[in-house]
């Protein structure tokens, strides 16, 4: 393994900025793996996602542990140094994760400055979580959200990772089926409410019309998706 460290020796002693970081971070995967993860083919992205994910996830973990998180516990403590540490593993992982997908430090600068000015918004104007694409679950008003928002009863929503449009109830509450089949809607007018529930027939309608069919599979696995989320959402009526 090469001791050639990415950075002129010149600015030993300067703190890197984030542009800087990705670039030292970008050469220690290349040495590490053999790979440069901005070069990886689709399914190597994915692979690279995937591990990298589950690597953030279990840095942050130890960071918990590097607390006194358990509230059965009399313990508040934090071990500092440990702690910090912990963090700057897991920003090693969070900055591979920019790198699969070409991520810049001036874009991740952009997208935040962005997120605050819509977290400030839904502070003052009192957010409740409910304004979402019925599809994706993406809020209407992030950023990065594509969807377009329904403008009333009678009216479609359309979201960016599905080209069929999901029908408005005029009771202000998305029907939760795939393409016009059975749905179940409590009848709660309740609109904090998610009070949809999926019918397990329109599974069996969806498979009967169209057996063996790709598309169709699809659909029953994204509304057996939607069955579930939807109950595990609080709910009342059916």
């Amino acid at each position: 393994m090469s001791d050639n460290f990415p950075i002129d020796q010149s600015d030993a002693g300067k703190i890197p900025d984030l542009a800087d970081m990705l670039a030292m971070q970008r050469e220690l995967q290349k040495e590490y793996t053999g790979q440069d993860p901005v070069t990886l083919s689709p399914e190597g992205k994915m692979e690279y996602i995937r591990s990298q994910s589950l690597a953030l996830t279990d840095e942050i973990h130890e960071v918990l542990a590097e607390t006194g998180w358990k509230p059965w516990a009399s313990s508040n403590h934090i071990n500092l140094e440990a702690y910090k540490g912990e963090m700057v593993d897991a920003f090693h992982f969070f900055m591979n994760l920019m790198l699969v997908v070409g991520m810049t430090a001036d874009e991740l600068a952009t997208g935040y400055d962005e997120k605050q000015r819509v977290n400030w918004k839904r502070i003052r104007d009192g957010y409740t979580g409910l304004k979402k694409c019925p599809t994706c679950k993406r809020s209407y008003d992030d950023p990065a959200t594509k969807c377009t928002e329904p403008e009333g009863p009678g009216m479609n929503s359309r979201c960016q990772d599905d080209p069929v449009p999901v029908p408005y109830d005029n009771r202000n509450h998305y029907v939760s089926d795939m393409n016009g089949y059975e749905t179940s809607l409590c009848t709660t007018t309740n609109s904090e409410i998610p009070c949809r529930r999926m019918m397990l027939s329109s599974f069996n309608s969806l498979r009967a019309q169209n057996p063996g069919s790709t598309t169709t599979t699809s659909r029953v696995q994204k509304s057996l998706f939607m069955m579930w989320w939807w109950s595990v959402t609080p709910s009342t009526g059916t």
